[in-house]
């Protein structure tokens, strides 16, 4: 096929999102420009005071009783949400394990303390200051559990934090995930991680949770954030980390944080006494990230913008497809791949659309070329995965779904093309985005990968995650990103 250069081609690898650069006539009305507080932007300030609420309020939550063995886990995250000691973290919370055993039977086994060693960070020595904790209440299906520190300092904690609204945040807001990461909690304080909301699960009115079941963050949340706070860009408490559902091949969400919003915590503990003192009726505080608020939005209409023109495809085979690599002169290793619906864009108004090659064959020769001469063994092949694919369908976030068929690949760009088919009627036609102009591609510049792994239940958001351009590969380099920006 012919190569069809530019944002729409070069951006579409990995899962097949729609890359959208952000040029500065985006970012007007508030986010462009440099206006300074002191040395630095306004907007690192206004991320520097959201850090500054939630570090003294995340602690680390260990079940107690039990030999420091039986502990190795880490224990879980979790936060302070009351001057006199409510914390709130996830259900391993009082989790103590043990190993059982002998080599090659070992197993751990669970059991749960009803005391919890709470561990509250001391900025001054940038160390923890270690507390007895009891159980309030435990969800298990949610993943959540609400602590009371027995013994709190005479004057109450210094820090904790207020709660938001879980239901406010749109795909593109900026959060942070705050946690003790696995083999820092002894001898480090809370690291943090910043990302935006990519999407979220809706949730029926009847239940009375809120709006979303699960957030999910692109904040890199490592083994131990579990049960830590997620924050705004205001540093307001909008939903704890959690790590409870193992995810499925075709979970679209499986590589994002996962979130209990704090709408859904509102309601779990909002008939005990404690919830008065978590959930204060206070007047709304006035926003005062205001450039964290302009990009917000300007990635939150990005994503809207491009949303139609990205399609979610359902791809049929006459038989399971798996994804091999060698491993030997002779060998052949199964690699675990993502299996749900995958992302293409509409490339023009007749219904030709661009998706990765990854998404319907193994690429492994692609990204490690044999060596010449060498035979490729036929699961490598790319014509092993094109040839199982009996039916393509394309659903659009208006509803509609459409057959398309494959009229060509690149293996050079590693794209394929696709032809969808249009009804008959006049009139007919799919949204097409206007490609970025080439002076607007430079490393720095901000971008927006857009996403549909919905299939035929699309949502009123596109799957979103931020990032930026930082590297420009030749036509000719002689790796596999040859021609492609990451």
């Amino acid at each position: 096929m012919r190569s069809r250069r530019g944002v729409v081609g070069a951006g579409l690898l990995g899962a097949a999102q729609l890359a959208i650069l952000l040029l500065p006539a985006m970012l007007q009305g508030g986010s462009a420009g440099a206006e300074e507080k002191g040395s630095l932007p306004i907007i690192e300030e206004e991320f520097k005071e959201a850090i500054r609420k939630v570090t003294p309020a995340t602690v680390l939550c260990m079940g107690k009783g039990a030999p420091k063995e039986q502990r190795a886990m880490g224990g879980s995250s979790g936060v302070l949400v009351s001057k006199k000691g409510l914390v709130l973290s996830d259900a391993d919370a009082t989790a103590l394990f043990k190993i059982s055993g002998t080599p090659p039977n070992q197993r751990l086994e669970r059991t749960d303390s009803a005391e919890v060693e709470v561990r509250v960070p001391d900025l001054k020595s940038g160390t923890f200051k270690s507390y007895t904790a009891t159980v309030v209440r435990k969800v298990k299906e949610a993943d959540t559990c609400l602590l009371r520190i027995v013994d709190p300092p005479s004057a109450g904690f210094a820090a904790w934090l207020r709660v938001g609204s879980s239901d406010d945040l749109s795909v593109g807001d900026f959060t942070f995930a705050m946690g003790n990461s696995f083999g820092l909690s002894d001898e480090a304080l809370p690291s943090l991680t910043a990302g935006v909301i990519a999407a979220h699960d809706p949730l029926p009115a009847e239940r009375g949770e809120g709006r979303w079941e699960f957030l999910y963050t692109s904040a890199a949340v490592n083994p131990g954030v579990n049960g830590g706070p997620l924050v705004d860009i205001e540093g307001r408490l909008v939903g704890t980390v959690s790590t409870f559902v193992r995810p499925e091949p075709a979970d679209p969400f499986q590589f994002l944080g996962k979130v209990i919003p704090i709408q859904r915590l509102r309601k779990l503990y909002g008939d005990l006494p404690e919830a008065a003192e978590m959930f204060p009726d206070a007047k709304p505080l006035k926003a005062a990230s205001a450039q964290a608020a302009a990009l917000e939005a300007t990635f939150h209409q990005g994503a809207i913008t491009a949303a139609p023109s990205v399609a979610s495809l359902v791809i049929e085979r006459s038989a399971p497809y798996q994804v091999m690599t060698p491993v030997g002169p002779n060998a052949l290793l199964p690699l675990a791949r993502y299996a749900g619906p995958v992302s293409a864009v509409v490339v023009n108004p007749q219904g030709e659309l661009v998706t990765s090659l990854y998404n319907l064959t193994n690429i492994v020769t692609l990204a490690n070329p044999p060596d010449p001469g060498s035979a490729v063994p036929p699961a490598l092949t790319l014509e092993s995965g094109l040839s199982t694919i009996t039916k393509i369908t394309a659903c659009f976030p208006d509803g509609r779904k459409l057959s398309a068929k494959i009229v060509g690949v690149d293996p050079r760009l590693a794209i394929a093309l696709l032809k969808a088919e249009l009804p008959a009627e006049d009139g007919y036609a799919l949204p097409v985005l206007t490609p970025a102009p080439a002076q607007g591609f430079e490393e720095g510049r901000f971008t927006l990968a857009v996403g549909n792994p919905y299939g035929e239940a699309q949502r009123e958001s596109p799957l979103l995650s931020v990032g930026i351009l930082s590297k420009m590969h030749a036509p000719n380099a002689p790796w596999a990103w040859r021609g492609h920006w990451q």
